[in-house]
């Protein structure tokens, strides 16, 4: 059931209310005078120490960070455009890249290894933020100087890698592991 307002069902009112670019112009412009005020207000806080150069850096790292997320954004929309596209295709034609055999490996080893990599850092963080809060300023220099430091994170690795392979191929990956480390003794 919709609700009719004015001879229009609400969603079609609702999505004609979006296409006005009177609409579109008082949101940006709102957003683009709170963004101004609150950056005018940062800028003054900081100026009263004299730390504009560290502010100025700041908002150049996160403009960098914006930039780089968006590049990467917009590459994986292009690939997954020209993936679409090409689905079911020939690859006859030239241009489409098919990973197969030790290639589709290395792709895969390497996606593993990113991921592994990215959830021992994220463990480790979150290791520092509950029992050592003011070293996260300078974590990558904090010595790994407790068994649970090391232990967490390589438990919180094993624990999400198995959740997403599944206890059944984990089983089977161990055995595999066995099986040939007893083959190489």
């Amino acid at each position: 059931m919709t609700i009719k307002f004015k001879g229009l069902p609400f969603i079609a009112r609702f999505k004609l209310f979006f296409r006005s670019k009177s609409l579109w112009f008082l949101l940006i412009g709102s957003t683009a005078f709170w963004l101004l005020m609150r950056l005018q207000v940062e800028w003054l806080w900081f100026a009263q120490f004299d730390w504009q150069t560290i502010l100025l850096r700041r908002w150049l790292l996160q403009l960098g960070g914006l930039v780089f997320s968006l590049v990467v954004v917009g590459i994986c929309i292009a690939w997954q455009h020209f993936w679409l596209n090409h689905k079911g295709q020939d690859d006859s034609e030239g241009g489409f890249i098919r990973l197969s055999g030790w290639h589709y490996c290395v792709v895969l080893v390497a996606c593993c290894a990113l991921v592994v990599g990215d959830l021992v850092l994220l463990s480790r963080l979150a290791w520092l933020a509950c029992f050592k809060p003011f070293v996260l300023g300078h974590w990558w220099a904090e010595p790994f100087n407790s068994l649970w430091a090391v232990l967490i994170p390589v438990t919180t690795v094993f624990l999400s890698t198995s959740i997403m392979l599944g206890t059944a191929r984990i089983v089977e990956l161990f055995n595999l592991l066995a099986q040939h480390s007893l083959v190489f003794r």
